[in-house]
């Protein structure tokens, strides 16, 4: 793992930075994105994932970080939030969010605009929003 940090030619003649691997790896991202829903670039996006897979990977070795252990990590990360998906319960003061039943975290809610973001946030993490009363008790009505 620690020779893969030498694959790439560098113009200074030092590795680049860890800072200069994460803007790479943003670039081929960013690169990828656009070209994701076109069949005729099916090559142009191989050679994307490829440059992104390496950029990962240098990452990793960057930090020592075992690339079979951290892809276990993702996965098992991935089959839990599948298994178990995130709740958020909306109070008339903070939002709570919930991982089954797993605390995760919360913060206070100031205004409506603040409402409004919550319901975004949900609905764009695939996340259901529960509306509850003060006593803890959902409110059926409203949940969504």
């Amino acid at each position: 793992m620690a020779l893969l940090s030498q694959l790439l030619p560098h113009s200074t003649g030092q590795p680049p930075s860890v800072a200069g691997h994460v803007q790479h790896l943003q670039h081929v991202l960013a690169t990828l994105l656009p070209l994701v829903h076109q069949p005729e670039q099916t090559l142009a996006v191989q050679h994307a994932l490829d440059e992104a897979t390496l950029e990962l990977w240098l990452l990793l070795d960057k930090f020592n970080l075992n690339p079979e252990a951290a892809l276990k990590r993702a996965i098992a990360k991935r089959n839990q939030q599948q298994n178990s998906p995130s709740v958020f319960k909306c109070y008339t003061d903070r939002v709570e969010l919930w991982q089954g039943d797993e605390y995760r975290g919360g913060w206070p809610l100031y205004s409506d605009a603040d409402r409004d973001a919550l319901t975004t946030l949900a609905t764009s993490l695939g996340s259901r929003l529960e509306l509850m009363d003060d006593a803890h008790q959902q409110l059926h009505l409203f949940a969504t």
